[in-house]
């Protein structure tokens, strides 16, 4: 994904005014998401693992992610969607997720 299309992504999302940013101003918003790193994952490919600290928050900008306890754990305790936060536990707490 392009630089401009995930601007276009982004400014879509944040229409709706996920719960993470609600209440913020979008100068705000613009600050906070200046200040982080996009990264770009693939079906199936893990984004946190259960019983790790990571200081990392993920927002969904695109697609979904399924939440397991393990890799071999076929059934997801949740789907997310896009708007969807990870790893706000871990990040805030600084304790496993």
């Amino acid at each position: 994904m392009n630089h401009a299309t995930l601007q276009r992504k982004l400014k879509h999302l944040l229409a709706k005014a996920p719960p993470l940013f609600q209440g913020l101003e979008q100068d705000q918003i613009k600050t906070w998401l200046s200040d982080c790193e996009f990264e770009f994952r693939g079906r199936d490919e893990i984004i946190l693992e259960a019983d790790t600290i990571d200081s990392k928050l993920f927002l969904l900008v695109e697609g979904g992610a399924r939440v397991c306890l393990s890799r071999e754990d076929s059934r997801p305790l949740a789907e997310l969607i896009q708007g969807d936060v990870i790893g706000e536990a871990s990040s805030l707490s600084a304790k496993p997720t």
